[in-house]
């Protein structure tokens, strides 16, 4: 039986040689803390950003604690928080024991039309139908209104142990749904259910042409990759081929498969963690992003997740953890994160074990590194994004951190501010020479502004103010400071 729990519970103690560079990088901090009620509620092992609700301008956070014994051990209970100050907004709880109500969450789209986006939620282990047939319950999100539920088909389904939007795939004006079943079949060969947002009916099911393929433990929309304007699918079925795994693209129009993705690497889990990517390399197509979370490329269950292009299927980059922990499951988690840096290209993030980061589109070099101190095993296991939380345009990023304790969730909201004073002067003295391009290299290549290490130093050493500094900083410095350049034109603010 391969559940979430049994699987993340054995990396547990597991630590990876991971031999790479580290890379340079902005690091950020959480904004803001969440936390669950009891010891054991796994509050944090899923996570979603979801429009905004409560109709004040940022998106909401919809976080799953699937173990919370409020109706019956196991029973598991779902929290809706406003984005804006944490305020609960609304929470709903599972039916009975052992439904493991929360295990996954996600924003549904808008399924009623009425202007506000909905969510969806998982129970896997329901036994409505059959033992752990599963559930998936669709709730307004205006109002918390019971929507939908949708049912497994027989024991052991596990139906409801992955869930998401899925765009309106028929065009019809309403939002649809997605939702696994991976042990679906005998053995395990698991299905994908797609079901109409306007009155619930089935519009398309995948089924593995594998035996215990594990079909369905992870869903997502996958945008419109082929550009016909319907928005496409996305399911991964992490246990084909011994653990392999692979991860497939369907046509939101007809259904027709176009595309099958997989790393060949043997007990990878290829697909165990699948997201749309957005338009990565700026070609007008949506992109795919998958994980392989116990890939052993770069040491024992280090992992890796790959990027690949919607239009061509080509890979476009291959993504390991950046920062030199050894610390395995990168790509245990991933998500879209929007056009991150503002270049033109959408980015994306992949969480592991203790560590969470987003990765440029354009190069697929590491952009931001969200980090919470101490550092605990879970943390990352369960990340989302694509809501601009705190109004400043960019997406934020909420992280799960389920562990022995109740459990927290974090929200970072990393974008550069260029807030600080002195910008793009780092020795603030009103002057751009030696130091400042000292100082700049410092941050560009060494990770860090050397010998003062401040936030604020780091800021003032971002020249074009897109929350990195790198090789475009260092040029537009020694331009000022070496050839004359003007700094209105080589700084977004120029120096006092």
């Amino acid at each position: 039986m391969l559940s979430r729990f049994s699987a993340y519970s054995a990396m547990i103690g597991v630590v990876g040689v991971l031999v790479m560079v580290q890379v340079p990088h902005a690091a950020c901090p959480p904004s803001a803390s969440l936390s669950g009620e009891l010891d054991g509620d796994r509050f944090g092992e899923a996570v979603a950003v979801i429009g905004d609700v409560n109709h004040d301008g940022s998106a909401d956070l919809l976080v799953g604690a699937p173990r919370n014994g409020a109706a019956g051990d196991f029973a598991g209970r779902v929290y809706l928080y406003s984005g804006t100050d944490g305020t609960l907004l609304d929470m709903q709880t599972g039916q009975a024991a052992g439904d493991n109500f929360g295990a996954e969450v996600a924003s549904a789209g808008d399924v009623n039309a009425d202007g506000y986006d909905d969510y969806i939620i998982g129970a896997p282990y329901h036994d409505a139908v059959a033992s752990d047939a599963g559930r998936a319950y669709v709730f307004s999100g205006t109002d918390g209104a019971l929507l939908y539920t949708f049912d497994g088909e027989g024991d052991n389904d596990w139906f409801g142990e992955s869930v998401a939007g899925a765009g309106d795939v028929n065009v019809d004006g309403y939002a649809d749904l997605i939702v696994g079943a991976p042990q679906y079949g005998s053995p395990a060969r698991g299905k994908a259910y797609v079901f109409s947002g306007r009155d619930g009916s089935l519009l398309h099911q995948f089924v593995a042409a594998n035996l215990y393929a594990y079909l369905g433990i992870a869903v997502a929309a996958a945008g419109d990759v082929d550009a016909d304007g319907f928005p496409d699918l996305l399911v991964g079925a992490p246990v084909v081929n011994l653990f392999t795994g692979e991860a497939y693209v369907y046509s939101g129009q007809t259904g027709a498969l176009l595309h099958t993705f997989a790393s060949g690497h043997a007990d990878g889990q290829f697909g165990r963690a699948v997201a749309g990517a957005g338009d990565v390399d700026a070609d007008g197509f949506d992109d795919i992003l998958v994980g392989a979370w116990s890939d052993d490329t770069y040491g024992d269950n280090a992992g890796r997740a790959f990027v690949y292009s919607g239009q061509t299927g080509d890979l476009l980059h291959e993504l390991t953890r950046p920062d030199g922990s050894t610390k395995p499951m990168f790509g245990v988690s991933v998500g879209a994160t929007g056009d991150w840096d503002d270049d033109g290209h959408d980015d994306v993030l992949v969480g592991c074990s203790g560590g969470t980061f987003v990765f440029s589109g354009t190069d697929g070099t590491v952009l931001t590194a969200v980090t919470i101190q101490p550092v605990t095993t879970f943390f990352g296991t369960a990340v989302a994004s694509g809501g601009d939380i705190n109004g400043d345009g960019h997406a934020d990023i909420l992280v799960g951190q389920f562990d022995a304790e109740a459990g927290r969730a974090y929200t970072f909201s990393c974008a550069a501010a260029c807030d600080c004073d002195c910008h793009a002067d780092p020795e603030c003295d009103g002057v751009c020479n030696v130091l400042d391009v000292v100082r700049t290299v410092g941050t560009a290549f060494r990770g860090q502004p050397a010998p003062l290490d401040t936030e604020c130093l780091k800021e003032r050493t971002d020249v074009d103010c897109n929350g990195l500094t790198n090789v475009l900083d260092v040029v537009r410095v020694v331009n000022v400071a070496f050839r004359s350049g003007d700094p209105v034109v080589e700084f977004s603010n120029p120096c006092p």
